[in-house]
């Protein structure tokens, strides 16, 4: 009998994360989409509308963050761990009505409350009563955007991370665009942005239903037994990560409704455009997340720990070396990307630099955030996002007044960089799981190093024609990334990330022996 290679099952769950995590980035990167579409909408709709538009899609995500009640992060935490078919369909079933009963709950109070809601917010130049109505359409589109999230992620509990890409790129948002196009030329010039995104979501929804169909048995979904005793392990684990999920939404994208509240619905337009453009850059973090949940899950009994120790190490080193130069080469075109703006959004620069440089300093934690959540102590995670939250909101309540926007975005980026260091801290100390080892520091050094070439290169280079040293900054991105997988990666790491791998490194493929 062959003896196994101890550690051909850590290769090959790198090689696993590694692909998952391309298939993850492509799927996050409707943040990319939705910022193309977004220079179309500044162009056409005026800036109180995009405001608005900003503002209550930021509250729709955090009050997602309610009403799937955690469904997204416990079908990470009890999928992998199901032997079944029928246990599958028994968490999917109940991940559906929980979430579903609560978000249409929720619809039907918003659009019960909208007056008083509309009073809450700064609508600029729209009417409190057109604000009203507003909110009244827009609100439906919450249960379709629950139900994405919640079928989405029992794909990605499936440890398949590459088939939501059509719904949340080529649906949600290439719909949104197009809606937003044709029914501002139709005269909608205030309603057409909202409507837009309550058809297009709606469509992502059945889509989404469509996708887990492929996952799962949607009949044997439908028709499972909820085992009682389940449930309540269910919902008690629910319970306590619903907070830090909400949490975690106000980070990502609460701002903006501060902002509103607290300087206008302009300054919403400005921070909002802002925020969307630097998420590029945190598309690289939140794919890795994604694909580290369901199988920090997996590799969570203590038998499997050396081999969650090499994912969370493998995972981290990837996120390092990878966004401190995209970082730059983000920091460097915020103005170039800006001009294709409306030139009354030039303001959100400044955004853009202070949480690009936010999410550099925050990828230095790596996976940590997944990994606590999925170690199963349910209070470390909401805990983190307290002390997260708390540093946020005192930091803002000071540097509104004078910094406006840009303070703000500083109290942001303070604030997600605490939750991040504060669950690298717990791993260590608690688990006695660090990211880091002899392995780290190679590719940290090289990406350090060509992240300041390129800073310094890029000062050189900003006097040239926009065209020019945008062009160069494109080749400057691809030189660096193939210096990075030749000399900074090790050869087992290169080899992990696949066709990239082989590509910068000529690698011949592995055959099995």
């Amino acid at each position: 009998m062959a003896v196994q290679d101890p550690g051909q099952e850590i290769r090959s769950d790198n090689a696993t994360v590694a692909k998952s995590a391309g298939k993850a980035f492509l799927g996050q990167s409707a943040a990319v989409v939705e910022a193309l579409g977004l220079i179309i909408f500044t162009w056409l709709y005026a800036p109180a509308v995009v405001g608005l538009f900003f503002t209550l899609w930021a509250a729709l995500k955090v009050l997602t963050a309610v009403t799937e009640f955690a469904m997204t992060t416990s079908q990470q935490r009890f999928t992998p761990a199901s032997k079944t078919k029928a246990g599958d369909a028994q968490i999917l079933k109940a991940a559906l009505m929980v979430s579903l009963s609560i978000s249409i709950g929720t619809t039907l109070l918003v659009a019960w409350f909208a007056p008083e809601i509309a009073g809450y917010f700064h609508s600029g130049t729209v009417s409190k009563e057109l604000f009203t109505t507003i909110i009244r359409i827009y609100v439906w589109a919450l249960p379709a955007w629950t139900l994405v999230e919640v079928l989405t992620a029992s794909v990605r509990a499936q440890r398949k991370f590459g088939p939501e890409i059509r719904v949340r790129i080529f649906y949600e948002q290439g719909l949104r665009l197009i809606g937003g196009v044709a029914l501002f030329y139709a005269g909608l010039e205030t309603f057409g942005l909202f409507y837009a995104h309550v058809i297009s979501i709606t469509l992502a929804a059945i889509l989404a239903f469509r996708l887990a169909s492929k996952f799962y048995d949607l009949k044997a979904v439908l028709n499972a037994p909820v085992d009682p005793a389940f449930l309540k392990e269910f919902l008690s684990f629910s319970a306590l990560m619903m907070p830090a999920n909400f949490i975690k939404k106000l980070f990502l994208v609460g701002s903006v409704i501060i902002v509103n509240k607290a300087l206008g619905v302009e300054a919403a337009a400005i921070y909002g455009l802002g925020r969307h453009i630097s998420s590029v850059l945190q598309i690289v973090h939140l794919s890795f997340e994604y694909v580290m949940a369901p199988f920090a899950s997996l590799k969570n009994a203590l038998a499997k720990r050396d081999e969650l120790q090499g994912l969370y190490a493998f995972t981290t080193r990837l996120i390092v070396a990878l966004v401190m130069p995209l970082g730059i080469l983000l920091i460097y075109l915020s103005r170039d990307i800006l001009t294709v703006f409306n030139p009354d959004y030039a303001a959100a620069t400044g955004v853009i630099i202070i949480l690009t440089a936010g999410r550099i300093t925050e990828a230095l934690s790596g996976t940590s955030a997944a990994v606590i959540e999925m170690l199963g102590n349910k209070m470390l995670p909401l805990a983190n996002n307290l002390v997260g939250l708390t540093a946020l909101f005192v930091l803002q309540y000071y540097l509104k007044v004078d910094y406006g926007v840009y303070g703000i975005a500083l109290a942001t980026a303070v604030g997600f960089n605490l939750i991040s260091l504060l669950s690298l801290a717990e791993a260590y100390f608690i688990y006695g799981l660090s990211p880091y080892s002899k392995k780290t520091l190679r590719p940290l050094l090289v990406s350090f190093i060509l992240s300041t070439m390129m800073g310094g290169f890029f000062v050189i280079a900003d006097k040239m024609p926009h065209a020019v040293h945008f062009s160069l900054a494109l080749i400057s991105i691809y030189v660096a990334l193939m210096i990075l997988v030749r000399f900074g990666l090790s050869e087992e790491d290169a080899r992990s990330l696949g066709r990239i791998g082989r590509w910068f490194r000529n690698f011949k493929p592995q055959t099995a022996i």
